[in-house]
């Protein structure tokens, strides 16, 4: 027999930790993501540091600033991704063809271009240090 049991650093109680998953949304009738194990907490003093290390939690407005530098650093990515599209659009006033291909350029790059902002929000959430 195995013996799973570690001892909590906060109330110092030997334990099985439990898992903490993610939550999902209800939408019509049936739960969409959800399900996947993101923390551990003691069951008996409700902790999750019950390991002894220390983990940065971002608070509300944290998440919201970064939310907000990273809507503006999306807006900004748009804008200069599409000046090349409008220099070819100019250039090649005269060609109908070289439009079509423009506005799939420009679509591609809008949606890279909101990637970028995500992928700019997931990095400051997860990788910027705050002064204690």
């Amino acid at each position: 027999m195995r013996d799973d049991k570690v001892q909590c650093q906060c109330c110092g109680k030997w334990m099985v930790p439990r898992p903490i998953f993610s939550r999902g949304i209800w939408s019509n009738g049936w739960w969409v993501g959800g399900g996947r194990v993101i923390g551990s907490i003691c069951p008996f003093c409700l902790d999750e540091d019950w390991d002894g290390v220390e983990r940065v939690h971002r608070g509300v407005l944290f998440k919201t600033l970064a939310l907000a530098i990273s809507v503006f650093l999306g807006y900004v990515y748009v804008f200069v991704s599409l000046i090349p599209v409008h220099i070819i659009n100019d250039y090649f006033d005269h060609q109908p063809s070289i439009k079509e291909y423009t506005t799939w350029l420009a679509a591609a790059l809008i949606f890279g271009s909101i990637y970028l902002g995500y992928r700019t929000y997931k990095w400051l959430v997860n990788t910027t240090k705050l002064p204690l």
